[in-house]
């Protein structure tokens, strides 16, 4: 997906976020609950690179292309306590 389309689906979602928002979010995901990744050409062919939060040029891994979020099984649990918690 793109930063794009997941900005317009958490609108639709959960309200109005900026941008910026969006950023803090992902950058600050948390590594037990997802997986960020995307594929990138590096002039030999397209290869898998994960999130650097270390890299200077972290906005990059976002803003340009498509990235791939994979829900990780901690990720799972943790969204379905907080739906339970919201339920009741």
């Amino acid at each position: 997906m793109s930063i794009t389309q997941l900005w317009l689906a958490a609108n639709e979602k959960c309200g109005k976020c900026d941008m910026d928002e969006l950023l803090d979010v992902l950058y600050n995901l948390h590594h037990d609950y997802a997986q960020l990744e995307k594929y990138v050409n590096t002039g030999a062919g397209l290869h898998s690179a994960s999130f650097d939060q270390n890299s200077p040029k972290w906005e990059d891994f976002f803003m340009i292309g498509c990235f791939n979020i994979k829900v990780l099984p901690g990720g799972r649990l943790r969204f379905q306590r907080l739906f339970s918690q919201l339920q009741s």
